[in-house]
């Protein structure tokens, strides 16, 4: 047999061992150099997402406490509405609360509320007044009418509604209705 004679020049035996170097090189350098940052990556965005979702869920719990602050200030200021118009007595009545919201959504601002300072449990029937102002008669109106519809309400006894006026702030003043109301709570109603 003849020996097969593969004549290779030296410029291609040094492009094929180029080549070869090239690939064993960038092999290498990708394994070691370039998968190791690629792995980092990947452990960074998932580190962020979960940073993320734990910012998200702080943001939350932030917009709960805003909330839950700002339900606080409603009440104390309705506890302290409440308290300056129910007598100093310790005769705070049950439905003083349901006068005030009534009061707030007519746009009235209530000036006095009273209840009868000894309230047997046997007695059916409570009798109790109301005085507020309003700025128009148009308010007025309404809150008569929101409380007509108080399903506990059993008789309204005595309506006075005078018109004064009353100094604002500053030394200006305005025209304002002065209302008195007494009637009747039917306790069985009491919710």
């Amino acid at each position: 047999m003849k020996d097969a004679n593969i004549k290779l020049s030296n410029e291609s035996v040094k492009l094929i061992v180029f080549i070869l170097m090239y690939l064993i090189v960038s092999g290498i350098v990708g394994w070691y150099v370039i998968k190791p940052q690629f792995q980092r990556v990947n452990e960074l965005n998932n580190e962020i997402s979960k940073q993320e979702e734990h910012l998200n869920l702080l943001v939350l719990a932030q917009e709960r406490i805003n909330t839950i602050t700002n339900d606080i200030n409603n009440f104390t200021q309705r506890i302290s509405t409440l308290q300056k118009v129910l007598p100093p007595e310790k005769n705070e009545f049950l439905y003083g609360e349901e006068f005030l919201l009534i009061a707030n959504s007519c746009n009235v601002s209530l000036t006095n509320m009273q209840f009868p300072t000894s309230q047997n449990t046997t007695q059916q029937n409570v009798e109790f007044t109301i005085n507020f102002q309003a700025k128009n008669l148009s308010n007025v109106n309404l809150f008569i009418n929101v409380l007509k519809g108080f399903p506990q309400l059993t008789e309204v006894n005595n309506l006075n509604i005078s018109k004064g006026q009353q100094l604002a702030t500053g030394t200006v003043s305005q025209e304002v209705y002065t209302v008195s109301i007494k009637g009747i709570i039917y306790l069985s109603q009491r919710k």
